[in-house]
């Protein structure tokens, strides 16, 4: 898909991500921070998938549609970054420039319209809405780590893409996965280790 890809559409990134400088060893706890509550985000999208699908069995698909096209569209309007792929979301994670109270909102909301949504049966994806909210949720805490650690090294745009490993990897059950679709994304060889 990728090679047929470049041979139409040329050799583009699609998230262009800037190049960072390594963190230093002394930042492994809060990358390991990062992905612990990463993880519990992803245990909180599996079970409000989950709990949706599960709840919402015996109500007919007009009114499922109607429910989860009212609520995105709601939510939307409070958080316009959550409709759509939200490449455009992740670029400006990468690149620190969402506010700390709009990564909140945008991660609370991306996680509800996703889970509601697919929960009711609107149809959708999950790699591209796990890579959003693990990009938000990671520089969320790349923000915060830095606003009490402003010696840190690496930035919240590094954190980003943790996250979105993170994210992928956790709800998916597939960490590989993740990290090629991220370094494929980006094509930045810096985000392996």
């Amino acid at each position: 898909a990728t090679l047929i890809s470049h041979a139409a559409f040329g050799n583009q990134v699609e998230l262009a991500a800037p190049v960072f400088e390594r963190f230093s060893t002394t930042e492994l706890i809060a990358v390991i921070f990062c992905g612990a509550i990463i993880g519990l985000i992803s245990v909180t999208f599996n079970r409000l998938l989950l709990s949706t699908t599960k709840h919402s069995q015996h109500i007919p698909i007009f009114w499922k549609l109607t429910i989860a096209g009212a609520i995105t569209g709601l939510l939307g309007l409070v958080a316009p970054q959550i409709l759509g792929i939200g490449y455009d979301t992740v670029t400006a994670t990468f690149h620190n420039e969402i506010a700390l109270t709009a990564l909140l909102s945008i991660l609370i909301f991306k996680l509800l319209a996703t889970t509601i949504g697919l929960g009711l049966g609107l149809p959708g994806g999950l790699i591209g809405p796990t890579l959003v909210i693990g990009a938000v949720a990671g520089s969320l805490i790349g923000t915060i780590i830095q606003m009490f650690f402003p010696e840190s090294s690496a930035s919240p745009g590094l954190y980003a893409m943790i996250g979105m490993g993170a994210m992928m990897g956790a709800t998916l059950q597939a960490p590989l996965a993740a990290l090629l679709a991220i370094f494929e994304l980006t094509l930045s060889p810096h985000i392996i280790l």
